[in-house]
């Protein structure tokens, strides 16, 4: 498995527990501009997926900062995994950061689920 690749000059890695401070930051900032996800989506990253068996956390880096984070799930099989949050910075939004996470993810476990809570769309 490719710890990390580099894609039009954004790095995806997996994220590391120095990347705590940074990840908080951008979730809260990305949060602000969700307010309707806060609730219900907002990462534990802290232990890489602590208290949930098998899951992942991925970042996109560019210049030097983390501006992107995705939460990957384990699925009900191994070739399918879940979109647990993904979360990207406001001055990064608009860019294909995002879009880089998802597509790693993909290459890595095929079909990708994402669930919308009920009532936020």
């Amino acid at each position: 498995m490719n710890d990390m690749i580099i894609r039009d000059g954004t790095i995806i890695r997996r994220y590391r527990a120095a990347d705590a401070d940074a990840v908080s930051d951008l979730c809260s900032r990305a949060s602000q501009q969700a307010r309707s996800f806060v609730e219900h989506a907002h990462p534990s990253v802290e232990g890489q997926g602590a208290g949930e068996r098998g899951a992942e956390n991925w970042v996109a880096e560019g210049n030097g900062a983390v501006i992107a984070v995705l939460r990957l799930l384990p699925g009900r099989s191994e070739d399918e995994a879940e979109i647990g949050g993904l979360f990207v910075a406001p001055e990064a939004q608009g860019g294909d950061a995002g879009r880089q996470l998802v597509e790693h993810a993909a290459s890595l476990r095929g079909a990708l689920m994402l669930e919308i809570p009920e009532g936020d769309g």
